[in-house]
């Protein structure tokens, strides 16, 4: 039974192409969205388990410092924003301070390829650099965002899809909607799905007791995401509202936040299951894979997903998902790993039959056999995940015609 996914086996093979020896990694994500942070988190855990991992150099935007404490690498913090929406002559001015300061950034740390870039620059940065777009889920769920936020990604990832030598996707499913938002970027699209690699550090917890210092039940189930509609959090209140016995936690979101949380809140109490859910709002990543080891199971019962996180941790924490049947978590192939229980995306009655069906199934965790293959798995493919990037952004450098010492 293969651990990887079929998108990641040819990173598994050796590379024969000239890989980079030190990368310029631009900070992802702030306080509104952790996904970018934990992505880049996850780049430069997947790079240190190589034999021979390249030189990184974080470049961060001055003010997140502190989302990026745990990162050992070097990095080079600037003031200069790039997630500047360009509307005006104004906003052409401050992208071309913006890329003119990354660049001189990423030659002063003789960084030879800067990745991920969600913007194309504006001015030539002197170093090669390679796109990354998460997902297009404005052009799948339109409902989900307002006209103005559909027409900046649309600008956006057009402008970038337009001008990028190399664009890095996460998924096949994400690749073919760029190539129908693009069709002339196809070419240029290179698919490198992401892994979970936990610190070693994390591994010592004792799952049970930092369950326990929460207050947590001796069962429950597990679903940590921010509060965006797409996630699913509606569909799985529904499903709980028939149970009587399954208890599941919620992380990622403050239930007195207005934009992402009281809604959840409001659901909560609504369908007079408080009894049965908790919400421990914001934890850290350490405390909420330990809650994942402990779980009965993890439920992602997304409508959407670019590459899921939540899969990937599901697997190396070792533990069974309740998981809706979308084209990219069959794309993650969880179930070569892990035992998953699936249903159709947004249908209550079949998630209340798969929640039903893990209960009874599973005990909380880690057991031995789970947790190492899990474990396994999460090495496998973080190495898999490592060198595949590291060969697309060799190529990024060879396209560029730059001649680097040997």
């Amino acid at each position: 039974m293969g651990d990887l996914p079929p998108s990641l086996e040819a990173g598994g093979t050796s590379l024969d192409v000239r890989l980079p020896r030190r990368i310029g990694l631009l900070h992802q994500g702030d306080r509104w969205w952790f996904a970018g942070v934990n992505y880049v988190h996850t780049l430069l855990r997947q790079f240190a388990l190589l034999e021979n991992p390249p030189g990184c150099t974080l470049l961060l935007k001055r003010g997140l410092e502190d989302l990026y404490a745990e990162v050992d690498c070097d990095r080079i913090s600037f003031d200069s924003v790039h997630s500047i929406t360009i509307r005006n002559r104004l906003g052409r001015l401050r992208r071309g301070q913006w890329a003119r300061t990354l660049g001189t950034a990423a030659t002063r740390s003789r960084c030879e390829v800067i990745f991920p870039l969600q913007h194309s620059p504006s001015v030539d940065l002197l170093v090669p650099w390679v796109g990354w777009i998460p997902d297009l889920q404005h052009r799948v769920l339109p409902q989900n965002y307002t006209e103005r936020e559909r027409q900046e990604r649309d600008r956006r990832m057009g402008d970038l899809l337009e001008r990028a030598k190399l664009v890095v996707m996460s998924s096949r499913s994400s690749r073919r909607d760029a190539v129908a938002f693009s069709p002339a970027s196809e070419g240029r699209l290179r698919v490198v799905p992401f892994a979970s690699v936990p610190p070693e550090a994390w591994w010592p917890d004792d799952p049970a007791r930092t369950a326990n210092e929460l207050g947590l039940p001796e069962r429950f189930m597990l679903f940590p995401a921010q509060g965006w509609p797409s996630k699913g959090h509606d569909t799985l209140i529904a499903a709980l509202a028939r149970l009587r016995d399954v208890h599941v936690v919620l992380t990622g979101f403050d239930p007195r936040d207005p934009a992402r949380g009281r809604w959840i809140a409001a659901l909560v109490e609504r369908a007079g299951v408080g009894d049965r859910v908790t919400m421990l709002g914001f934890r850290s990543r350490r405390e909420v894979f330990a809650l994942l080891r402990r779980a009965v199971a993890i439920v992602q019962p997304s409508r959407f997903e670019g590459w899921s996180l939540l899969v990937e941790d599901a697997l190396a924490a070792g533990r069974p998902l309740v998981l809706s049947d979308l084209e990219v978590h069959r794309e993650q192939a969880p179930q070569e790993v892990m035992p998953v229980h699936w249903f159709a995306p947004g249908d209550d009655a079949g998630l209340e039959a798969a929640l039903a069906e893990a209960w009874r199934t599973h005990a909380p965790g880690p057991q031995r056999e789970l947790a190492s293959a899990g474990r396994k798995a999460s090495f496998e493919r973080g190495r898999a995940s490592a060198r595949l990037l590291l060969s697309v952004l060799a190529e990024a450098i060879e396209d560029a015609g730059l001649v680097r010492p040997e």
